[in-house]
């Protein structure tokens, strides 16, 4: 069980650090939520999470939206190397299944990626 927890060394935490990556980040918008990314070198990939109960009044829709990012993240983390990034979900995502929601996150780590390696060269 050890290997399939997020320490805290990989999320952000405190409101400062939500507010740096926001501040200055490459943002991407995938049906339902929105990513905000920005590199850091050579630190661990960190993700802060953003769903608030105008996504959904039930805790339980809230955290299972929580657990499907933090599973995604965990299997694209190597990939993410230096990237903080802020996920803010959106009401729409409640509506989605998990399959629905795996999908689109899967796609959007690579785009992230991207959008912010470019905002670095440009």
């Amino acid at each position: 069980m050890d290997g399939l927890t997020l320490p805290r060394s990989a999320r952000l935490l405190k409101s400062a650090e939500f507010r740096w990556v926001m501040a200055k980040a490459s943002k991407i918008y995938p049906p339902g939520f929105v990513l905000f990314g920005r590199r850091l070198v050579d630190s661990p990939a960190k993700i802060g999470l953003a769903v608030s109960r105008k996504v959904s009044k039930k805790a339980v829709e809230r955290n299972r939206i929580k657990r499907l990012v933090r599973e995604s993240f965990r299997r694209y983390k190597p990939e993410l190397v230096g990237l903080n990034i802020v996920f803010v979900a959106k009401p729409a995502l409640v509506n989605m299944s998990n399959k629905q929601i795996s999908f689109h996150l899967d796609n959007s780590w690579g785009r992230l990626v991207e959008k912010c390696e470019k905002s670095l060269d440009g």
